[in-house]
């Protein structure tokens, strides 16, 4: 890597990448049920499910395969979890949050 280049995470290039009026933020779960999440640059900000947009891949979901020529139905355990790290999209100037994965 050359002088003028410095290492960038993936978290710098994505903010790089976000329009102003949204905000790239990091956060942990402290509770599944309710959902409740708590930001990293300020303990005292708490967003719960009602503010947030949950994607499919990170709750428990079922999905239809064929195993061996037979058709089954089987249940994805993957939903958010008391002590999971997840990146956060804020939008609407914090009134929304879309969970854009774990960390």
């Amino acid at each position: 890597m050359s002088a003028e280049h410095s290492e960038t995470s993936i978290k710098e290039l994505i903010q790089k990448m976000v329009p102003k009026d949204f905000a790239l933020l990091q956060g942990i779960v402290i509770s599944a049920a309710p959902l409740k999440i708590q930001m990293d640059n300020d303990s005292k900000l708490i967003i719960s499910s009602i503010s947030t947009i949950i994607p499919k891949h990170l709750t428990d979901y079922t999905v239809k395969l064929t195993i061996g020529g037979t058709r089954q139905t089987v249940t994805v355990h993957n939903a958010l979890a008391v002590g999971d790290k997840v990146h956060l999209l804020s939008a609407q100037g914090g009134k929304k949050y879309f969970i854009l994965g774990r960390v």
